[in-house]
């Protein structure tokens, strides 16, 4: 259905017709993401340059900053290492950008046609789908444990 580069010109995509601004950026040590939105100043979403050639890690952490564009409002940080995830330790504004940053890339309907395919195993799956096994998991764990 997809693959991770589809994926990721499909955030650019959104970040171009929503005026965001994406760039790669020698980030502090710990940081591997940064979404900052400033009274007067378009939305900007900063990548560390460590994870630009790792397609897979790129994805996950440009939808998080995504995500805080959907969900949040000013400064937000992706910090080392990065782990998507809904585990208690993440904040809820963390948990929702995760949640929010897979929901963009992966529809419900696409799952379900991912899966009737006979695909059952979660890297089949993660495949078709052209997201990360962790993407994956946070989808479907978040969606089913929402509050």
């Amino acid at each position: 259905m997809s693959t991770f580069l589809e994926n990721i010109d499909k955030l650019h995509n959104i970040c171009n017709d929503n005026k965001i601004n994406v760039d790669f950026f020698n980030l502090p040590a710990n940081l591997l993401g940064h979404y900052c939105k400033f009274d007067g100043c378009y939305p900007c979403i900063t990548l560390d340059y460590s994870i630009k050639d790792d397609y897979k890690h790129t994805l996950e952490v440009f939808s998080e900053e995504l995500g805080h564009y959907e969900t949040s409002v000013g400064k937000s940080y992706t910090i080392k290492p990065n782990k998507l995830g809904c585990n208690p330790t993440l904040s809820k504004i963390e948990r929702k950008a995760s949640v929010r940053g897979c929901e963009i890339l992966i529809s419900i309907e696409d799952l379900f046609k991912a899966l009737d395919n006979g695909n059952n195993s979660l890297y089949e799956v993660a495949e078709i789908l052209g997201v990360t096994e962790n993407m994956l998991k946070v989808h479907q764990y978040c969606t089913a444990n929402a509050p």
